[in-house]
């Protein structure tokens, strides 16, 4: 199970080849609020975007990256995307790294009852290149265009070595049908309300989820403040985070992908000999 924050994304410079609506711009990749989202105009051909994240690494705060997912997409089951790695702009040239062919969905069979697809790439060892190419092929989109909600791009933490057991699975529940704003407020889901029409800011835009506690444990000083403490302390204000069940599972990705806010933080606890824990709480949004 991983979870990671997106700082590094969000401060990396953002650009694209590609049209994109006046009212609908690229930086809402790096908006916590999915329904604020970026929307391609035209998927007649490749859409490119370059995530420049030169000056955040060479900040020192971060380190490298190993995941990074494109949220809440409208892509179908024949989409492909390429991702691509350099240490500079102009090495994109001659790519450190080229994986192509890459379905834009978990899976290409994946169940059509998704309004929105995240797509995503894990690795297991970290990245160090500051530039990443992502090019999305949607060309057989009968929409004709492209709407994407969230880019994540950093460094996950495993919490499964080793999880706390039970561990909740967020699923829908009637306590959670209502659309809560930014600020916390609950309100009365309107009937048919489309998302792209609401004159607020919502998390729940779609269908809800419960909020998912996980735990992380660790029997190192070192691994346990580097890991999660890290990711508490650099979430932002936003107080976003992502957490994905199984990075290997393509069938059920889109149960076991997790995007909310960070709602509830325990303290972190020494529970042993050389045994810290902290568990956290999120929040999901759609």
């Amino acid at each position: 199970m991983l979870i990671l924050e997106p700082g590094l994304g969000d401060s990396a410079i953002l650009s694209t080849t590609a049209t994109v609506a006046g009212s609908m711009p690229l930086s809402n990749l790096q908006a916590s609020q999915p329904t604020d989202r970026v929307r391609f105009v035209d998927t007649s051909s490749p859409i490119v975007i370059t995530i420049d994240a030169t000056a955040a690494l060479a900040s020192g705060v971060y380190t490298g990256w190993n995941y990074i997912a494109w949220l809440f997409n409208t892509t179908l089951s024949a989409d492909t995307w390429t991702l691509e790695t350099a240490n500079t702009i102009p090495g994109l040239s001659s790519p450190t790294l080229s994986l192509s062919g890459l379905s834009a969905w978990p899976s290409p069979s994946l169940k059509p009852y998704y309004p929105k697809v995240h797509s995503r790439r894990y690795f297991p060892i970290t990245r160090t290149e500051p530039v990443i190419r992502i090019t999305i092929n949607a060309t057989s989109n009968p929409l004709t265009y492209l709407d994407i909600g969230r880019l994540y791009l950093g460094l996950a933490v495993d919490l499964k070595t080793p999880e706390r057991y039970p561990m909740s699975i967020p699923l829908p529940t009637e306590t959670e049908r209502v659309v809560r704003s930014e600020g916390g407020q609950d309100y009365p889901r309107p009937a048919g309300i489309d998302e792209g029409l609401q004159s607020y800011p919502v998390l729940f835009a779609g269908d809800p989820r419960s909020a998912t506690d996980a735990a992380r444990q660790a029997k190192a000083a070192s691994d346990f403040y580097s890991s999660i403490v890290r990711i508490i302390r650099l979430r932002g204000t936003s107080r976003d985070v992502l957490i994905d069940l199984d990075p290997t599972d393509t069938t059920w990705a889109m149960e076991k992908i997790i995007y909310g806010r960070l709602v509830g933080v325990q303290q972190p606890q020494l529970i042993g000999p050389s045994v810290y824990q902290v568990v956290v709480s999120v929040k999901g949004m759609r």
